[in-house]
């Protein structure tokens, strides 16, 4: 069983793995809630509704959003990953590329 330290603690490896999703966990949820309820709430300024319906049209909506993102959050920590790299490559190349 691996042990990790984190700081002064020395975590288990399902305690470190979980505390690292968490890092990644709460500002995807914050961003995809953030976001989810501006567009909703622009989405909704359209129509002619009573504000306790707007009002829970975003809060449902940013929960929503979130939860998504919050779920998804391995997914996009390697599209991130991938991106990084490939801009990366991009630029060695580009690099070669203009002193050959």
């Amino acid at each position: 069983m691996a042990r990790y330290r984190k700081g002064n603690r020395y975590l288990s490896e399902e305690e470190y793995r979980k505390e690292h999703e968490s890092t990644w966990i709460v500002p995807l949820f914050l961003l995809g809630a953030g976001l989810a309820g501006y567009f909703v709430s622009t989405w909704v300024s359209h129509f002619d509704l009573p504000k306790w319906l707007r009002f829970t049209a975003v809060i449902l909506g940013g929960l929503i959003g979130g939860g998504v993102l919050g779920t998804l959050h391995k997914q996009i920590q390697i599209l991130i990953g991938f991106s990084i790299l490939s801009g990366i490559i991009y630029l060695i190349g580009s690099w070669i590329w203009e002193n050959v």
